[in-house]
This record gives structure tokens, C-alpha cells and sequence, in this order.
């Protein structure tokens, strides 16, 4: 199966999302909100609180670029949605979604067991990130669904480092999170796109799972690091027959 990092925006009228045509599913991991770009860019720095700054290095999403995203995966997309989003955010790209013409369908939570603390130690710290999850329609009526993970909670929880794997971007998916995700909501054969694809962390799960990808980077060097990343993957042996789970029962209640 094909896998390729494109540098380019995945809005561009030539080469981006739209106009390379349909995909079985989307995978995406765009911009937060403005509020955790602003957590995001201080650092603590000794014990004298937070004093260093930390810029991200992309712009946070705007609510124009968010319903233009939902309006070009609704375009292309033939079956799942899945795109990261901060806590507070997920309600919005829920509606995006439904208003593009796509079915909301769950939002569900990565927890992570590394989550940075609140630096000040005034208030919680956020313990999580939303996966929100839409289907395409049929002439806007609700599709058939399937999906691999039997009927477990939408929950994912483990760390966003791993070990012997390099940061290479500042908000880069763990590789197990997105090879995770691949297997519960698509098949072999079918092709994933990310438009977000940063330094192609998703892409790289398609190829170690032999599954087809497309993924756009508009950042020239995150772009080259991802073609690089996908390039020295190797696609992995898995056993067949053990990546769908059973459709879950209730338990009988004993007798007391």
C-alpha cells in the first residue's frame, strides 16, 4: 500500500485533500485553540515559577479553519472521522462536522498517564485530549457502522513519550496511540488520510500496519522529517484474525 507525506497545504485547490479524491477514513491532528497555545508556550524554568517562553511554532485554530477542514473531509471521506482536540473544543467540531454533512458519532478521550502539571500549582491541571469521532452520510442520511473495537469505551490511556522514540515536534502523537487507533476503526486495503500530518507520525503507523496513507505538511522541515520517518518504517507481521474484537454481551447476574 502507498504511503506519502505531501508538502503542502491541505487546503491548496490543486494538491491538497480535496483534489487528490476520496479516502476511507481521516485521521487528523490539527491546531488547538488559542487558550492552549498560550499554556503551551510557558515553561517552568527553576523554582522560580514559569519564566521561559515556548512557542509551538504554528498558528492555534480559528473557527474558519476548523469548518473549512470539516467541509473538506465531508467532501472526501468515506467512512470515520477521527481529529484530535483539546477538551473544550470538541462540542465545536462537533458541530462543524454535522454541519459539513457528517454524523457525530462519540468523543472519546486519550488519557495520558505523563500529562504535564499546571506549572503555577493554582489549579488542576488537564488530565486528557478529546478524539472526536464522525461517520460519513449518505445524502445526509446515517451510514451502517463498523468498527474493530467490540463495544469498549472510547478511552486510550498511556503516555505521549515513548522510549528509544525522539520528540521531533512539539505536539507529536505517540506512535502507539495512532497505530492504536488505526487498527479499532480501519481494515487492510483501505487508505487513511491525514491533513495535519505534522512529521507524519500517522502515516508511519499506516506503513508499519500495511495500510495505505496520504498525508499533507505544509512546514517544509517537518515535511522532510516525515518523509524520512516513513521511509525507515518497515511494516509489521500481525497475526491474522486477532485485530477484531467481539461484539460486546452482557454478563448474566449470579445468583445471590
Amino acid at each position: 500500500m502507498q504511503v506519502e507525506l505531501i508538502c503542502a497545504n491541505c487546503f491548496d485547490p490543486t494538491h491538497g485533500l480535496v483534489a487528490h479524491g476520496p479516502v476511507d477514513h481521516v485521521i487528523a491532528d490539527p491546531a488547538y485553540s488559542e487558550k492552549v497555545h498560550r499554556r503551551h508556550r510557558t515553561a517552568r524554568k527553576g523554582a522560580g515559577g514559569p519564566t521561559a517562553k515556548q512557542a509551538l511554532g504554528f498558528e492555534p485554530l480559528t473557527a474558519e479553519v476548523r469548518l473549512q477542514a470539516a467541509e473538506a473531509i465531508a467532501a472526501v471521506v468515506r467512512r470515520w472521522v477521527i481529529v484530535f482536540s483539546d477538551l473544550e473544543g470538541a462540542g465545536a467540531w462537533c458541530e462543524d462536522f454535522a454541519n459539513a454533512g457528517l454524523e457525530p458519532v462519540q468523543v472519546g478521550i486519550w488519557d495520558k498517564v505523563d500529562a504535564t502539571p499546571q506549572l503555577r500549582g493554582d489549579r488542576p491541571a488537564c488530565p486528557a485530549e478529546a478524539l472526536v469521532v464522525a461517520h460519513a452520510t449518505r445524502r445526509g442520511r446515517p451510514m451502517r457502522k463498523r468498527w474493530n473495537g467490540g463495544g469498549r469505551a472510547l478511552r486510550y490511556r498511556g503516555p505521549s513519550k515513548e522510549r528509544g522514540i525522539k520528540r521531533v515536534h512539539p505536539t507529536q502523537k505517540p506512535l502507539w496511540l495512532m497505530e492504536t487507533l488505526l487498527r479499532d476503526f480501519t481494515d487492510p486495503g483501505e487508505v487513511t488520510a491525514d491533513p495535519f500530518a505534522g512529521v507524519g507520525t500517522t502515516l508511519v503507523a499506516a506503513k508499519r500496519l500495511s495500510r495505505g496513507a496520504r498525508g499533507w505538511e505544509q512546514t517544509e522541515n517537518w515535511a522532510a522529517l516525515g518523509q524520512q520517518r516513513i521511509a525507515a518504517a518497515c511494516p509489521q507481521f500481525e497475526l491474522p484474525g486477532l485485530a477484531v474484537a467481539g461484539r460486546a454481551r452482557q454478563l448474566p447476574l449470579e445468583d445471590t
